[in-house]
């Protein structure tokens, strides 16, 4: 009788030992096998930038109920359209689904082009967000989510996209979905100079606000039209972004017809940089952002470096004196 209950309390702990074991395979097996998602964005280098998302499914198990909310920004940032697409997919291991974001003048603010492939028109003067949202991979019952955030600032310089999740998420979407912001700002572009610190002379003071400025200075000239608003964009970003190296300028020629033979202006648009006054370059051509970038920051950081330099030597002196 005992040897009995004794192997019954063997096959009782193996068979316990053995359970065990499936049910931490079964958990390791869930977990690594648990629904995942992959976003991958890449960033046209264009003077009004487009873009492709990807979202890819890289999980064992297939993503389910997928959903892509895509609104547009003006220049200050307050929603303009959009927020109204919902496409609810569910993605299996390998599959993608694809959004470009294109010229708007080109196509239509959503068109599905293929399969799992949808297209948006962002015109010139919009930002973009995008909120992916998805049933949560270990508890079925809840909604994942995660925002990208490209606005006009950050589109026109060709950066990437800022994703927010948690409360700067909700404060987001909070603030897009207020119907008081929701509006179509007609003074955006001149915020936006504002906000990036490009100066717009309005008069003849062009070339005195150059003479009088030490230091580097970069002007863009133009002959108006519908497109110096753009123009006017990219000095933006390029001044927000060395705004402690340089002053930018937009000059409509057509207003001031003197400064294309003072500056000896026959191309348009055309771009020059100043030191103390003195042209020292000028630049024709393409002009996104990277564009000028790679034409005129190797001046601003070389002049940036000797400003370092001077500012060092002048402590000095005056640490020599006092002591």
């Amino acid at each position: 009788m005992g040897t009995f209950r004794d192997c019954f309390t063997v096959i009782a702990e193996i068979s316990t030992v053995i359970a065990g074991i499936i049910a931490t395979g079964g958990f390791v097996w869930s977990f690594r096998g648990r629904p995942a998602i992959e976003i991958d964005v890449n960033v046209d280098d264009t003077i009004n930038p487009g873009l492709t998302f990807t979202i890819k499914s890289v999980g064992v198990n297939p993503v389910r109920d997928i959903s892509v909310y895509v609104g547009s920004l003006n220049d200050t940032n307050s929603p303009t359209r959009g927020d109204g697409f919902d496409p609810v997919v569910n993605l299996y291991r390998g599959e993608v689904l694809l959004f470009d974001i294109v010229d708007g003048d080109a196509t239509d603010w959503y068109v599905q082009t293929a399969a799992n492939v949808y297209q948006w028109g962002l015109y010139n003067y919009e930002g973009l967000y995008l909120t992916v949202r998805y049933r949560s991979p270990l508890f079925s019952w809840r909604t994942r989510s995660v925002t990208y955030v490209w606005d006009t600032l950050a589109r026109v310089a060709g950066e990437d996209l800022k994703m927010l999740k948690g409360k700067k998420e909700l404060d987001f979407l909070e603030s897009i979905r207020d119907r008081r912001n929701l509006k179509l700002d007609q003074d955006s572009y001149h915020q936006f100079t504002l906000k990036t610190g490009l100066i717009i002379p309005v008069d003849a003071s062009f070339s005195r606000l150059i003479e009088q400025h030490e230091g580097l200075s970069l002007a863009g000239f133009h002959l108006g039209g519908e497109s110096h608003e753009d123009l006017g964009r990219v000095l933006g970003a390029f001044s927000a972004r060395f705004k402690s190296n340089l002053k930018v300028y937009l000059v409509n020629i057509a207003d001031n017809p003197d400064l294309r033979e003072e500056y000896a202006i026959k191309i348009f648009p055309n771009f020059k940089m100043f030191l103390n006054g003195e042209a020292i370059k000028s630049y024709t051509g393409a002009h996104s952002y990277s564009d000028l970038q790679r034409e005129f920051s190797p001046l601003i950081e070389q002049n940036a470096s000797i400003s370092r330099k001077k500012r060092r030597m002048s402590r000095r002196r005056k640490k020599v004196w006092t002591t």
